[in-house]
């Protein structure tokens, strides 16, 4: 029985290849298939893939899915085959924590973790379709499954990048370009000597000269520092903000609030001048510390009128 084994990435054909060399020995009345493997050089690789998948001795498919390559085309495209077909499509899980993190249209089949217990249940369910002795398979599984869990567990990892928010990048970003700013301003650039141009060798045009940046004046973090600007200046998200920016619909929301403006500008100014005719309306003093001022200079007058009297 032909046992269809699927992959795509490095971390998924690291698995697929442990398991097309391990299920031979296992269960000898299986015979994995894998493009990587039995697809040889110079052969017309689509024919033989059709060929594989359409074959009537094929009665399942091991996918070996990560979450970095959960939806690769081909692969959805050699599991739906097999599914339009009514052959069995196995998701055989590689780096989920658990079952329940594994997306459509693969959550749609009964998926199965790249550990002991998933990888013996497939194997019990592969000898029930071609009438295998179980005991026999069971006894194999016991004795060659340290050697597929060694593999597995010398699976190469991808590195997980931290993805921060915009903002957090442009502020990280702009606080590194003024550090470098500083170095640079508090330690001028020193006058390069000019270079001698031997006879026959052309000049290159002013336009065209592009003066170096003094490397010799950052250390090794400054250096780190100013890659990692680039990286987060030439970044997608950037663009993307750049381009939420000036969209329609930035534009249609900077022109209601500029008309919210405009209608809101008469009822402003009644505003003020009702505020302006607020002593007039309740009939108090236009202005309480010109009131306030009189009377403090009514007083100063009375005690300079005093010593007058005296005399």
């Amino acid at each position: 029985m032909k046992v269809f084994i699927g992959w795509s990435g490095n971390v998924s054909k690291h698995v697929a290849k442990s398991l097309y060399e391990w299920l031979e020995h296992v269960d000898h009345a299986l015979k994995p298939w894998m493009s990587e493997m039995d697809i040889d050089a110079g052969d017309a690789w689509r024919s033989s893939l059709d060929e594989a998948l359409k074959g009537e001795d094929t009665s399942a498919g091991i996918f070996c899915i990560t979450p970095d390559t959960e939806s690769a085309p081909w692969m959805c495209y050699e599991a739906g085959h097999l599914a339009a077909l009514d052959r069995r499509v196995i998701p055989y899980a590689v780096g989920y924590r658990r079952v329940g993190d594994v997306p459509e249209p693969w959550a749609s089949r009964q998926v199965k973790m790249a550990t002991e217990d998933g990888t013996r249940e497939i194997v019990v369910m592969l000898c029930k379709l071609h009438s295998g002795k179980l005991e026999v398979i069971s006894k194999a599984f016991e004795q060659f499954w340290p050697e597929l869990d060694k593999s597995l567990q010398n699976t190469p990892k991808k590195k997980t990048v931290k993805v921060r928010p915009d903002p957090e990048k442009l502020d990280e970003a702009l606080k590194r370009l003024r550090n470098i700013e500083a170095i640079l301003v508090a330690k001028p650039v020193p006058a390069t000597p000019k270079k001698r141009v031997l006879p026959g060798v052309r000049r290159r045009s002013a336009s065209n000269r592009v003066s170096p940046l003094p490397w010799s004046l950052l250390s090794p973090d400054m250096e780190r520092q100013l890659e990692s600007v680039r990286h987060v200046m030439d970044s997608p998200e950037l663009e993307r903000m750049k381009e939420a920016l000036n969209s329609p619909e930035m534009e249609r929301t900077k022109e209601a609030v500029r008309k919210w403006q405009a209608q809101l500008a008469p009822t402003m100014a009644q505003l003020e001048k009702l505020k302006l005719r607020m002593p007039e309306l309740f009939g108090g003093p236009t202005d309480i510390t010109d009131e306030s001022r009189s009377e403090d200079e009514q007083d100063e007058g009375e005690d300079e009128e005093e010593p007058n009297e005296k005399e």
